[in-house]
């Protein structure tokens, strides 16, 4: 069973870049509708990594207080994270913030969608392998 962690670690992992490069692109849409200059796909992946790994670590801090915590925690990643598109992208924070918002909205649209799928996918087929759908 020890396999099995290993494998959640490896699972968590390409969640957390696939996520990260869904975001970034998303991120990149948002620049592109705010008419932020000059951004590229490296500084949008590179300010989505830093903020997702932002969010994690507040979240890790915060998360000892009930609700409150993981509260907290979404706002001050979601706020460092505009922090970082305004560093990179080199614009006032207003736009980087909305930048933020549209690329957070969306990431989670497409990933909510992602799982609806992955869960059908197999839900259906771990039923059919145990004779539900018959």
């Amino acid at each position: 069973m020890e396999y099995l962690a290993g494998a959640g670690i490896v699972v968590g992992i390409v969640v957390f870049v696939i996520g990260a490069l869904i975001n970034a692109a998303f991120l990149l849409l948002g620049t592109k509708i705010l008419n932020i200059p000059d951004r590229t796909f490296g500084k949008a992946f590179l300010s989505s990594i830093l903020g997702y790994a932002a969010w994690l670590i507040v979240s890790l801090i915060l998360a000892f207080i009930p609700i409150i915590g993981w509260i907290l925690a979404f706002i001050g990643g979601f706020l460092i994270t505009a922090i970082l598109v305004q560093h990179f992208f080199k614009t006032e924070f207003g736009k980087a913030l909305g930048a933020t918002v549209i690329a957070w909205i969306l990431t989670w649209i497409v990933l909510v969608i992602i799982g609806v799928i992955i869960t059908v996918i197999f839900g259906v087929g771990v039923a059919m392998m145990h004779g539900a759908g018959a």
